[in-house]
């Protein structure tokens, strides 16, 4: 059976790094990238069983990424929406307001916040994923 694959998106490298680790152990394919851009290169979202996104970098927030992930160019210079797949917000600030309001956007499926406890990650990746 095919590992289901996770993509996980946070500016800070070390957490990126052990989200993604703790997701292999857990029997996942993980992909982390520290700097938002670097995943539009290489993301085929329709390969993609979960993002993980960090909710505060400052590059491109998360809420600014999960809706630039959403679409693509179409024909005759067109913008097309598309499938995503269901995501976890990642953040140091969890009880914020606007990262409240942003877990009721529709795909958004919890909500982890930094630091966690790894059981807890795991569990909600697994709630997700329907495992």
């Amino acid at each position: 059976m095919a590992r289901k694959k996770i993509v996980v998106v946070d500016d800070d490298a070390t957490v990126c790094g052990l989200i993604c680790d703790v997701l292999s152990e857990s029997g996942y394919e993980a992909k982390g990238f520290s700097h938002p851009l670097d995943a539009f290169g290489v993301l085929d979202m329709d390969e993609v069983d979960l993002l993980m996104l960090d909710f505060n970098m400052p590059a491109i927030p998360g809420d600014v990424l999960f809706g630039l992930f959403g679409i693509e160019a179409g024909a005759a210079g067109t913008i097309e929406p598309k499938r995503l797949p269901p995501m976890i917000i990642v953040t140091g600030y969890p009880d914020a307001d606007r990262v409240a309001e942003w877990a009721r956007t529709p795909g958004v499926t919890g909500v982890v916040g930094k630091p966690f406890d790894v059981d807890d990650l795991v569990s909600r990746v697994r709630r997700a994923l329907g495992d």
